[in-house]
């Protein structure tokens, strides 16, 4: 499983059609065992790269069909540490706000 988190500051960035850098999580067996952080955030090159699911904070509806349609799992809504955002994913216990949108 990869991860993709919008990443500002070692946070969640809560505008994800404007960050700037993506924290990618490798998973295997419900643990992170490599993380990155890339420049790029195009959902179809996040596709392309293996990305799996995204944990974000706020996303535009329109980013968001493009997301879903690509076949991505969507965590919107989501604040904080991204590494513990990810953890609490994992753990199934992520906190985030289903189906918000900024407009």
């Amino acid at each position: 499983m990869r991860i993709a988190v919008p990443f500002k500051d070692g946070n969640i960035d809560q505008h994800f059609g404007k960050c700037e850098e993506m924290k990618i999580y490798e998973v295997v067996d419900k643990k992170v065992v490599e993380t990155e952080v890339i420049s790029s955030v195009e959902p179809e090159f996040l596709k392309a790269i293996g990305i799996t699911t995204i944990i974000a904070g706020g996303m535009g509806p329109s980013k968001i069909e493009k997301i879903e349609g690509l076949g991505i799992d969507l965590y919107v809504g989501a604040f904080g540490e991204a590494d513990k955002a990810v953890e609490d994913f994992l753990a199934g216990t992520l906190q985030y706000a289903d189906n918000t949108a900024c407009f």
